[in-house]
């Protein structure tokens, strides 16, 4: 019998704004991706279909009419991922009416749960098993009933160990890291590599709205951010950064077989201010700025001045954004939600 292998490709956040409605454009349609037999796809924003929005703070600008919705080619995925933190912006409604809408096209989701236990789900590609399962760390977004997997590394590492027996490959997909920080927080990395250490073949993170190196570790590849693949950062709420590197994202492209990982490629997409949807550039591999990314993996002194320069800057902004616009609310949020830890690790006093 040939040996079977196929290959993956990963990307991270793929966020609908209004824009690409008002626009009457389709970004799925238009971006293209490398050529695989399988795509998988953080989906950041869930399709309401005229629910209430459940925070406060929700923008408009993060949501298209569900008719539109119905009308892009959501399949240019096979599987998305809907552990992160935008998912419960319009409440256990919204999380319904993205499940129904994807499972309509007969699209395939994972990391939501009605309990304590991790979603895994199980596909086989060309003969090869994989389980996916997926997590966001823990916020506002926790909720009782259906609602998106949360980060215990512990109860993680547990689950690895016991899927790996009944498929060649356990990805892990984690919505997690510091925003606009291009170097993973210190723990996410040992985090990352216990996942390995227990039997993960791949840590494939995202969330920072920028990319993150990428390590071999223990014969299992751990890609701590791969950016915001179709993601307009000018329309995000709050936002008066123009750093570049968050037109930069990744499409990691592995093959596989059943006993391991033959190959990867992290192929590098960027988008221009003219544009709206990314560009395939070509293997990150060859870019200099790849190489520094893979150099600040663990370096907690690299970290923590990112944090003070840029996230700090991020925060207050994003306050007086909340204040200006509802007092009372931004104030209620960040007393109930921020924590003192949290201005801890920004001022350097915290790994």
């Amino acid at each position: 019998m040939p040996n079977e292998t196929t290959s993956l490709n990963f990307v991270g956040d793929v966020a609908i704004f209004k824009q690409f409605e008002k626009n009457a454009m389709d970004a799925l349609q238009e971006v293209e991706l490398p050529a695989a037999d399988f795509n998988v796809a953080n989906f950041e924003f869930p399709l309401s279909d005229s629910r209430d929005k459940y925070f406060y703070d929700v923008s408009d600008e993060y949501s298209v009419t569900y008719d539109y919705a119905k009308q892009i080619k959501l399949n240019k995925f096979n599987l998305y991922g809907l552990a992160n933190n935008h998912i419960y912006d319009y409440g256990l409604g919204g999380i319904e009416d993205t499940c129904n809408l994807l499972a309509a096209r007969d699209i395939s989701y994972f990391g939501l749960s009605a309990n304590d236990e991790y979603n895994v789900k199980k596909q086989e590609i060309k003969g090869v098993t994989f389980a996916f399962v997926a997590a966001v760390k823990e916020g506002r977004w926790n909720c009782d009933g259906l609602g998106p997997n949360i980060i215990d590394p512990e109860q993680l590492a547990r689950t690895v160990a016991n899927l790996t027996d009944s498929v060649d490959h356990v990805i892990i997909y984690l919505h997690w890291g510091s925003e606009l920080i291009d170097s993973p927080i210190p723990t996410d990395v040992n985090v990352a590599r216990a996942l390995i250490d227990a039997g993960a073949s791949c840590v494939i993170g995202h969330h920072p709205h920028v990319s993150q190196g990428i390590e071999e570790y223990n014969g299992g590849l751990i890609a701590y951010s791969l950016g915001s693949f179709i993601y307009l950062s000018e329309f995000e709420k709050g936002n008066v950064d123009k750093a570049t590197i968050r037109d930069i994202s990744i499409c990691l492209n592995i093959e596989f077989s059943k006993n391991g990982i033959l190959s990867y490629v992290p192929y590098k997409y960027k988008r221009s201010a003219t544009e709206l949807v990314p560009t395939l550039i070509g293997d990150f591999n060859q870019d200099p700025y790849f190489t520094h990314l893979n150099t600040v993996i663990g370096d907690e002194r690299y970290y923590s001045k990112m944090l003070r320069t840029v996230l700090l800057k991020r925060e207050l902004i994003s306050f007086l954004v909340r204040f200006k616009e509802s007092p009372l609310s931004a104030l209620g949020h960040y007393l109930k939600y921020i924590k003192l830890e949290h201005f801890k690790k920004i001022l350097g006093v915290s790994k």
